[in-house]
């Protein structure tokens, strides 16, 4: 009885099996270059921005430690704040228009572009987030620190309204592979 499949593979077909061999470790090296450890988050109670205090100026820390030294790590940070606009009376002319930022103070890094909405409807969340904040790399090191302001401002008189703004910090950190235990670190976000 004659065998349907031949004996021996071709040799395109040993170059094929070979070629996806080969993607397939470059694959695994590519992607065995970074260890991602858990980010930390921080939830806070609500600003509340008024025409007698108008803006707001909030300093955190960002802390990662390590249990050994690392080559190499990279930090965001990302802030989700939404705005409320409360009118004092029922019958409000036009909504106030609000300023957000993030800005790394230490070491000395970038911000984010200001973020300006204007909040068209009283009593509606609208978001205002200005966006993610990448922080000074960090490298040959067991420990990083990074210090950052959240910037909120009024930018009309708004009277007797107040704008309450709900926020949320989260930074998440990249850390170079040679890092076999992601939970050797750990990442904190404090008030400062």
């Amino acid at each position: 009885m004659s065998s349907l499949l031949p004996s021996k593979p071709s040799r395109l077909r040993r170059l094929a099996a070979t070629f996806v061999l080969i993607v397939a470790s470059l694959g695994t090296v590519a992607t065995s270059d970074y260890e991602e450890p858990d980010g930390s988050q921080l939830t806070g109670p609500a600003v509340t921005l008024a025409a007698q205090a108008p803006r707001s100026q909030r300093r955190y820390v960002i802390l990662v430690s390590a249990r050994n030294e690392f080559e190499y790590l990279h930090a965001d940070l990302s802030a989700e704040l939404t705005a409320t606009w409360k009118p004092a009376d029922s019958t409000p002319s036009r909504g106030p228009a609000l300023r957000t930022r993030l800005t790394q103070v230490e070491p000395e890094g970038d911000s984010t572009p200001d973020k300006s909405v204007v909040l068209e409807w009283p009593g509606a969340a609208m978001d205002a987030t200005p966006g993610t904040l990448s922080l000074t790399d960090c490298e040959n090191a067991m420990r990083c620190q990074w210090d950052v302001v959240v910037d909120l401002e009024l930018l009309d008189d708004i009277g007797l309204d107040s704008v309450e703004v709900d926020w949320k910090l989260q930074a998440s950190i990249t850390v170079d592979g040679t890092v076999d235990d992601p939970s050797a670190f750990t990442v904190s976000i404090s008030e400062r």
